[in-house]
């Protein structure tokens, strides 16, 4: 396996600018990328940004274990049969009608309080 980028802003003296040797699994093509600043203050803006996506990256790993990858694959594609995009449209969907039903007034709120105005919105 190769060597990991170390996320440390490093100057390029022919180009005359700083940059970030950046790994696949978090440049925006999904190959080995180097970012370019002009400025080192921007550089290490970057690479603590791209520290930060790591991190969540790292502990996202650790919390799927196979059953949780099975399952999350399993509702996914179940998702997509009932014309979702996938899970997570799913999920904000349901998300949205449980919000809209668990803040509409029941009726046996107003009879029981009927003076309380702030049951109306």
């Amino acid at each position: 396996m190769g060597r990991q980028a170390s996320l440390e802003p490093r100057f390029l003296k022919s180009k005359a600018a700083w940059y970030l040797s950046v790994p696949p699994l978090l440049s925006r093509t999904g190959k080995r990328a180097q970012d370019y600043f002009r400025t080192k203050a921007e550089a290490e803006l970057r690479a603590k940004e791209l520290k930060r996506i790591k991190r969540e990256k790292d502990g996202y790993a650790a919390k799927a274990n196979s059953q949780l990858i099975r399952d999350a694959v399993e509702c996914d594609e179940l998702a997509q049969i009932c014309g979702f995009s996938g899970l997570r449209e799913a999920f904000m969907a349901w998300s949205n009608q449980f919000d809209k039903r668990s803040k509409a007034i029941l009726f046996g709120q107003l009879l029981e309080a009927p003076l309380d105005c702030s049951l109306l919105g």
